[in-house]
């Protein structure tokens, strides 16, 4: 007996191929991919997978590496003091400019070092101050500002870590200052009393 033979179109053979192989999927999205699935790719030169979440930001650097430059901004705090490192990378020695206005209208200013030690700058500066008489004459007797400055926080200014935020602690301090003027056979002294005080002041490095 001659066996039957079943053909089947090669077309339907193909089709029932492709629709194997194309099951589950769907519809092309805008970019050509499939829309509803995620495409990844390796990355030339890198071994993550596109699409991967980017590497964490590393901690800033300790605020003891920061250097102490621009101008101090402190509420209360009447001298303007200016810093000024020793140095071009990091934190070292600094000069300091302090500019005081003595009359309500003169500006003066003083120069002096403040040395780092310990994460602390200290440094002393000769400054003038007012001494003024009513209806007399005005002095400017000598004193020494003493300061110790702590930096509290850093920020990045122009890819340089710099102090943004620092403490001072100012103590101003005045010995006694005599004049005399001499008219006809009258002469008059004029004291300025001496004084020392100091105070702490938080603000920022601009």
């Amino acid at each position: 007996m001659r066996a039957s033979r079943v053909s089947v179109p090669l077309l339907g053979v193909l089709l029932a191929v492709l629709a194997s192989c194309t099951s589950g999927t769907s519809a092309a999205g805008p970019s050509g991919s499939p829309s509803g699935t995620t495409s990844a790719s390796l990355t030339p030169g890198s071994p993550t997978l596109a699409g991967s979440p980017p590497p964490t930001t590393p901690p800033p650097p300790p605020v003891a590496e920061a250097r102490l430059e621009g101008t101090f901004l402190a509420a209360g705090f009447v001298p303007q003091l200016k810093f000024d490192p020793s140095c071009k990378k990091g934190p070292c020695d600094a000069g300091v400019d302090v500019m005081v206005v003595l009359d309500k209208k003169t500006t003066k200013h003083a120069s002096g070092e403040l040395t780092l030690k310990g994460g602390t700058y200290k440094g002393t500066l000769d400054v003038e101050t007012d001494c003024v008489f009513q209806g007399g004459p005005t002095f400017h007797p000598p004193a020494h500002l003493e300061l110790e400055i702590d930096v509290l926080r850093g920020a990045f200014v122009h890819d340089v870590w710099r102090a943004s935020k620092v403490r001072i602690k100012a103590k101003l301090h005045r010995d006694k200052f005599v004049s005399t003027s001499t008219s006809g056979f009258t002469t008059t002294t004029y004291t300025c009393g001496a004084f020392s005080f100091g105070d702490g002041f938080v603000g920022a490095v601009k």
